[in-house]
């Protein structure tokens, strides 16, 4: 089962073991060791979120996604700087619905961008 799958389920299945773990944490610019604690106070469910607040579960499903496309495509790791924006992108495409969007096109798009600048 792919770490988006099981983070949809409901309840979700939150184990996504310490490798993946480490590599969500460090792309989110988040200390090492975060995803191992819940964090009851950033659970959004039905609560109005304040302007500047994100939505931390649909940033959370969104970088899954991007992690289980880039491997599913067989695609190599961008740099932080491309991945934040892809993931910026995926993010704010998404928030309207709460569903995620394909990230492949997203990816490809922040790709290409990120390519152009170098």
């Amino acid at each position: 089962m792919s770490y988006a799958s099981q983070i949809s389920q409901d309840p979700p299945i939150t184990n996504v073991g310490d490798k993946k773990a480490r590599e969500i944490e460090e792309h989110l610019n988040l200390e090492p060791g975060w995803l191992d604690h819940e964090h009851p106070e950033t659970i959004s469910g039905q609560q109005q979120l304040k302007p500047g607040q994100i939505d931390e579960i649909l940033a959370a499903k969104c970088v899954a996604a991007m992690m289980e496309t880039l491997e599913k495509e067989n695609m190599k790791m961008p740099s932080p700087r491309i991945f934040g924006a892809a993931l910026i992108t995926l993010y704010s495409a998404s928030q309207s619905s709460g569903e995620i969007i394909d990230p492949l096109p997203v990816l490809r798009l922040a790709i290409l961008a990120g390519t152009a600048d170098d």
